[in-house]
């Protein structure tokens, strides 16, 4: 078999053979994002192998994040890392507005908390899935916002928790209904885990109830809903929305609601949940990386107690436990009047910051979305032409073709370090990178 003229797959003969020399072809460059990889039929009878060995070829490759497949577009390749995570930000005079993290000038100082929260782990010397002092923190906060703490756990991060929550509950081929656009790694990781993305439409408010009610006729037993702050568009739901979305899912009993609070204590919105009494399978994420800076790898798990206990004993096999240092620093932190102040400010000050990009586009014919947390959402008619363009003019965005199942093109834009005066400048950007023609269409 031949890929780009090179020899990729030449002697190889198991399922292992096959999958490595794929996933180095992938890394390599050799095969690109996009690239249609064979039929498991056609490559088997051009290897000379059986078609069951392809398929587990391409099954790993699936695991590995590489490749994605369905029934209508065949298997394609996703890339060697979809969505990089470390130190991915703009250098130099580039502004960054692409990696989508908190401005470093609003996280709350954490020395008191972490020495204070510190010397009491190392004293006590007590390790289990949750510390005491932060099972009560956070299930103040939960129950204040009607949401039941009667089973609660702690993980590494809100994907941590949504993972776990997944391959608590779901197999290879099973359908999830997710908002599209949504946050990449997410998308990501129903990819490698064999999962089937079921895209549902959105607005302002959150996932379209007809569109969710599509996605569940066409066998999505998962719905994985972002209340808030919702990456990439900036969504939350509204109580009118919510009711409705409520009312579509009371159809589907069997139905697994997983919520991911990503970016809870910084939200200036109400939170709103879909899950209702009685709902045999559900988890709520909440997580601290928005709040207090990005390696607080730590999130809060709620759940029914069938997926918080099945959730536990799978970490009890793995990690363990997420370090009690840095529970009982969080547990610190939930409990300090100054970091509530701290979060407060943080609150109103990226409320504003994003506010004041989608006013300013709108204004010039732009139609940009995001009512919370840090992203904006702006529809583009050419994703690269208008990333490579804002560059050039010292911004960078991100391209939204990461972020979207089926729903059209838009770029990505992070407000939480957006000064009020630089807000001018980009709006002038934009429009000349789109121009007034591109503007229109996309009203």
């Amino acid at each position: 078999m031949v890929f780009r003229d090179v020899d990729i797959l030449d002697g190889a003969a198991t399922a292992l053979e096959i999958g490595e020399r794929l996933e180095k072809a992938i890394r390599s460059g050799a095969l690109a994002p996009g690239d249609a990889l064979p039929t498991i039929r056609n490559l088997a009878e051009q290897l000379g192998v059986n078609s069951t060995t392809v398929a587990n070829a391409y099954r790993q490759l699936q695991t590995w994040g590489l490749v994605h497949g369905d029934r209508r577009r065949g298997t394609r390749v996703i890339g060697s890392v979809v969505d990089p995570v470390g130190d991915g930000a703009p250098h130099g005079s580039i502004m960054d507005l692409a990696s989508g993290r908190a401005d470093p000038a609003l996280l709350p100082d954490f020395s008191t908390a972490l020495m204070t929260g510190g010397k009491r782990t190392i004293r006590e010397g007590r390790f289990g899935p949750v510390s005491s002092n932060l099972r009560i923190a956070a299930a103040r906060r939960l129950s204040a916002d009607g949401i039941s703490a009667a089973h609660l756990t702690v993980v590494g991060g809100a994907l941590d928790g949504i993972e776990r929550v997944l391959m608590a509950h779901t197999k290879a081929g099973d359908k999830v209904a997710l908002e599209d656009p949504c946050f990449s790694r997410t998308l990501s990781l129903v990819r490698a885990l064999g999962l089937m993305p079921e895209p549902v439409k959105c607005d302002d408010a959150g996932m379209i109830p007809v569109s969710l009610d599509q996605a569940l006729r066409r066998g999505a037993r998962v719905v994985i809903v972002t209340p808030r702050a919702q990456n990439p568009t900036g969504s939350a739901l509204t109580f009118e929305r919510a009711s409705q979305l409520k009312g579509v899912l009371d159809g589907v009993d069997d139905a697994l609601i997983v919520e991911d609070d990503h970016a809870a204590l910084i939200v200036g919105v109400p939170a709103i949940s879909l899950v209702t009494e009685g709902r045999k399978r559900w988890a709520v994420v909440r997580s601290f990386a928005k709040a207090f800076g990005a390696d607080f790898r730590l999130a809060i798990l709620v759940g029914d107690e069938t997926t918080v206990s099945r959730v536990e004993r799978r970490q009890q096999l793995g990690i363990g436990w997420v370090s009690h240092i840095l529970q009982e620093t969080v547990a610190e932190m939930l409990s300090s009047e100054s970091i509530e102040m701290t979060l407060n400010g943080a609150r109103e000050t990226y409320s504003l910051r994003r506010d004041a990009l989608v006013a300013g586009l709108q204004q010039v014919g732009i139609p940009a979305r995001g009512r919370s947390g840090f992203n904006v959402w702006v529809p583009v008619i050419h994703e690269t032409e208008a990333v490579i363009g804002l560059r050039d003019r010292g911004y960078a965005v991100l391209e939204g073709d990461r972020f979207r199942i089926s729903t059209p093109s838009g770029v990505r834009v992070t407000t939480s370090a957006l000064r009020a005066d630089d807000v001018p400048d980009l709006v002038e950007a934009f429009t000349n990178v789109l121009g007034s023609r591109e503007a229109g269409h996309m009203r």
